[in-house]
């Protein structure tokens, strides 16, 4: 877009926003952006207005926005975090320090209420001034008020973010539109990987994952559906946190309780969600708090689903889930690939044996116990963060053969995880690799960022009984006690839905056309088993989207190979 009603906009060759001019000769503001090779991002730099203000960026090394550096009187600002929530803001104003806390929910982009503390003194809870953020129900800031329901903000939006009318008593408070930070002067909003332009509509540089982020339109907000759909971390839209859970949270027991309540309960406390000094408190709060919002969300995403043959509605339900707790782990940059390997690496065929260490919310528990809706740590591939994920299918069967696969840790421990040999362990610079492509010497990456040496590879014919499951959104799990990082079953709907696709397909492969099986029989030949194949590939960002599926048999997504 080169100009609209409002504005005109200059553009760089690789597609980045330079520049944005006001055609009523207002400030023009210039973007100075630079590519960050570790997480695959343009990060905006500066912002630098024709009237000479400019307004720096300075970012901590897992791509968080640190220190907006204002112009005077304004100051600098320090930010800290706990996971993806700024829970203590340091205001370097010309007349002095300034600490602001902030509470959040269990949602992503749910601030709750903010303490301020006057100029010099110590941000001790209880000791500042309380306020409460009201949203909508789409998670946007409408109202903040005092506990005696004193409004000193409001704020009206339209459908893309800009804002229409503002009242502030409260004018350093960052939260806006769908609870995302504003940047004001270019007034523009922080969202996370990258910055959003509610008067353009799009965001100022593409999308990092590119068409895996799910849009051909690699700049548009949430295909061009806010209303319906967010996206807090600038990567991918999601509806389930940022609008259906709020919405159904808020329809329940109304936005202003919600807020307000629990607001002041952390508060008065100082036990709010993002105390930086009590973390595993923190995680273990979040737990309770997100299975509690998930029981919310699945009574009203069921509630809207009026035909539940559908996929979609199959998807809305199980990916609720993704309200469980994010753990509190050290994340990394995306640079996952796909390695060779039959399809699209999610064999439901690979397994372990019984007594395989898990690692779940709960401590590591034997494979054979894991129970539907066991939260279990899964790695973002894009993200790298560590996230507890609902088990959402199991698997068992007796496998005609067993590998023993022997890794040795950096502290010098030997473990020997027993395993079928077409199990994918994500191996680094190559990518995920089934156990009997694994070669002495290869490095399996750990739950904690270490690697595990790979130091033999042996296979043993005998019948064994071996487990697995599928996990909800990421698709891996950490297994053994060094945690080495394994990818999960098939990624499957349920059985009705199955159903369904087999007989759209009339049970017939569309590549081949022979006849398929629709479920993996216990033992014997699996290869004209209905599988599923990624349009876009998972280690692109690809998702479980119907529309991002094709269904063939097992052997003609095994000659496919992977992505």
């Amino acid at each position: 877009m080169l100009e609209n009603g409002d504005n005109r906009y200059d553009w760089s060759a690789d597609g980045q926003l330079l520049k944005r001019t006001p055609k009523n000769g207002g400030v023009a503001w210039s973007f100075v952006s630079s590519f960050r090779a570790r997480t695959n991002q343009m990060r905006l730099d500066a912002a630098l207005g024709s009237d000479g203000t400019t307004i720096g960026f300075v970012y901590d090394p897992f791509g968080r926005l640190v220190s907006p550096q204002w112009p005077a009187p304004r100051g600098n600002e320090e930010l800290y975090y706990d996971g993806p929530d700024v829970v203590l803001a340091r205001r370097r104003l010309a007349s002095g320090d300034q600490w602001v806390r902030y509470v959040h929910g269990p949602l992503d982009d749910q601030p709750l209420a903010m303490e301020v503390y006057a100029q010099g003194a110590a941000p001790t809870p209880g000791t500042g001034s309380q306020f409460y953020y009201h949203a909508d129900g789409e998670g946007s800031i409408r109202l903040i008020t005092n506990a005696g329901s004193t409004v000193f903000n409001r704020y009206d939006y339209d459908s893309f973010g800009r804002r229409l009318a503002v009242v502030e008593s409260l004018p350093l408070q960052p939260y806006g539109w769908k609870g995302r930070e504003w940047i004001a002067g270019p007034d523009i909003y922080y969202n996370r990987a990258h910055f959003y332009d509610p008067a353009l509509g799009r965001f100022l540089a593409e999308d990092p994952l590119g068409y895996g982020g799910g849009d051909s339109n690699l700049y548009s907000f949430a295909w061009n559906n806010p209303k319906n759909w967010s996206d807090p971390s600038g990567l991918s839209a999601a509806a389930e946190e940022a609008t259906i859970d709020q919405a159904a949270v808020g329809a329940i027991l109304g936005d202003g309780i919600v807020t307000t309540a629990e607001g002041t309960t952390a508060l008065a406390t100082g036990a709010d969600a993002a105390s930086v000094t009590a973390r595993s408190g923190s995680a273990v709060q979040k737990i309770g708090a997100r299975i509690a919002c998930t029981f919310f969300v699945l009574a009203d995403a069921l509630s809207f689903a009026n035909d539940p043959s559908l996929v979609g509605a199959y998807d809305l339900v199980t990916d609720m889930s993704s309200c469980a707790v994010k753990a509190v782990k050290k994340p990394r940059p995306p640079t996952r690939k796909s390695s060779p390997s039959p399809g699209c690496s999610i064999s439901g065929f690979s397994s372990f044996e019984a007594g395989t260490p898990i690692e779940t919310a709960f401590g590591r528990r034997p494979i054979e116990e894991i129970a539907i809706g066991d939260l279990v740590a899964a790695r973002d591939g894009f993200t790298g963060e560590v996230d507890w994920r609902p088990v959402r299918e199991l698997f068992r069967r007796t496998a005609p053969s067993i590998t023993h696969l022997t890794l040795d840790g950096p502290d010098g421990r030997r473990e020997i995880l027993h395993v079928t040999s077409e199990h994918p362990f994500f191996v680094a610079g190559k990518g995920w690799v089934e156990v009997r492509r694994l070669e002495r010497g290869d490095r399996i990456v750990s739950e904690r960022e270490a690697t595990l040496a790979v130091a033999d590879v042996s296979l043993e014919e005998r019948s064994t009984l071996v487990y697995n499951f599928e996990v909800a959104q990421d698709h891996n799990y950490f297994v053994g006690d060094a945690g080495a990082e394994a990818h999960n079953a098939r990624v499957r709907p349920p059985g009705h839905v199955l159903d369904e696709i087999f007989d759209k397909l009339g049970g017939i492969c569309p590549k081949c056309q022979r006849p398929m099986r629709r479920r993996v029989p216990p033992t014997g030949p699996r290869a004209d088993v209905i599988s599923c194949d990624h349009r876009v590939p998972q280690s692109r960002g690809g998702g479980d989207d119907p529309r991002n599926l094709d269904w063939m048999c097992l052997s003609c997504n095994a000659k496919k190979g992977a992505r």
